[in-house]
């Protein structure tokens, strides 16, 4: 590992952007298996204190982007973090907007790769319960997906991961004790998405379902099953590339 990944990793244990190294290692190794971040350029919606905005910059990519809504305090904390993460990587090249993706403005072609990490819904949450029904909510993002289409290259790739509606705890009217603080209402299941995005004019590249990172790449070939996650956290990521 070289001087500069082992800054990062120190970092990001040392700011609580993750918990250890380990579970740290296996996150990275799983959502960007086969993307290569060399000069290329990024955007990280919803990106927080930037963990996958400076996983790219350590990975060489030639710019990034990384958009975080200044709603709340927590928001507010997010930016301090990010601006100090910034700093003592020397990551000259990795900007923080504190807006959301709707206000962001972007009228070409710019980015190789979108991250929407546990983000999807919250680029419209009302929008989202009812957008697999619905001809409003369904335009709301529509046009959201247009935009993401448009700012990506040719063959540009967007990251999709958040949990889905169905969930085994959520199904009982029960507390999940993996995920306490989930509103199963307001997220929808993968193909609703990929629908969507293909309409857009994406191609669909993978779905995977999440183990947690603590079993390890054993766990993950064992578990990593749309059962396993029902009755866990029902999380999943995928890629799609623009045609």
């Amino acid at each position: 590992m070289n001087e500069i990944k082992k800054i990062f990793f120190k970092l990001m244990l040392e700011h609580k952007v993750y918990p250890n190294k380990k579970n740290l290692t296996m996150h990275l190794d799983k959502i960007f298996n086969k993307i290569d971040f060399k000069d290329k350029s990024v955007l990280d919606i919803g990106g927080g204190s930037g963990l996958h905005s400076f996983y790219a910059f350590i990975e060489g990519a030639s710019f990034i982007d990384c958009i975080e809504p200044e709603s709340d305090g927590s928001s507010k904390i997010m930016k301090e973090n990010f601006l100090i993460l910034k700093k003592k990587l020397n990551a000259s090249n990795v900007n923080f907007h504190s807006k959301t993706f709707q206000e962001f403005e972007c009228k070409e072609e710019k980015y190789d790769y979108i991250l929407t990490y546990n983000v999807i819904n919250h680029l419209n949450e009302k929008a989202c319960i009812n957008v697999d029904k619905d001809l409003k909510s369904r335009k709301e993002f529509e046009e959201i997906f247009e935009k993401i289409h448009r700012i990506l290259k040719p063959s540009g790739k967007i990251l999709v991961a958040d949990c889905g509606r169905k969930n085994f705890f959520g199904d009982l009217g029960i507390l999940n004790p993996f995920a306490k603080d989930i509103n199963w209402l307001i997220h929808q299941e993968p193909q609703i998405w990929i629908r969507l995005l293909k309409e857009q004019g994406f191609v669909n590249l993978s779905l995977k379902w999440s183990t947690f990172n603590t079993l390890g790449k054993l766990g993950k070939f064992l578990f990593e099953r749309r059962l396993f996650s029902y009755l866990t956290l029902s999380h999943f990521y995928f890629w799609m590339q623009k045609k």
